[in-house]
């Protein structure tokens, strides 16, 4: 149980380490981005219409186990909690996932050959 524990622990904060190693933006207005393509455990960022989303994989067993997390770029106001909706999945080599924010804005992720990156494209 604790190596379980250990290793969520790991990947929250390998997480929060890419966030900060891609370095923060020089302006408010700037909003890091990264498409891609990533290994294991490196950041996908980017910003789909009023949301943002933060997503990374590891390799397991030949496939992409994505975790992807989507939150409201201006939900933190003060006024209002702040929001954020996140998914976990399983995806083969070459296999996408398209992740939506209204009809008509979406990004999708994409596993690469062997599981070796993730990326992110409209």
């Amino acid at each position: 149980m604790f190596a379980l524990i250990r290793k969520r622990l790991s990947i929250s904060a390998c997480a929060a380490l890419a966030i900060f190693a891609t370095g923060w933006p020089a302006f408010a207005e700037e909003l890091a981005v990264n498409p891609g393509p990533v290994g294991p455990s490196e950041p996908l960022l980017a910003t789909l219409g009023g949301k943002r989303v933060l997503a990374f994989y590891r390799p397991d067993n030949g496939h992409c186990a994505v975790s992807a997390v989507m939150w409201d770029k201006d939900s933190n106001t003060g006024s209002q909690p702040f929001s954020s909706s996140r998914v976990r999945l399983d995806l083969k080599p070459g296999q996408t996932v398209q992740l939506d924010s209204t009809a008509s804005e979406s990004l999708n992720l994409k596993c690469g050959d062997g599981a070796t990156t993730l990326t992110l494209s409209n």
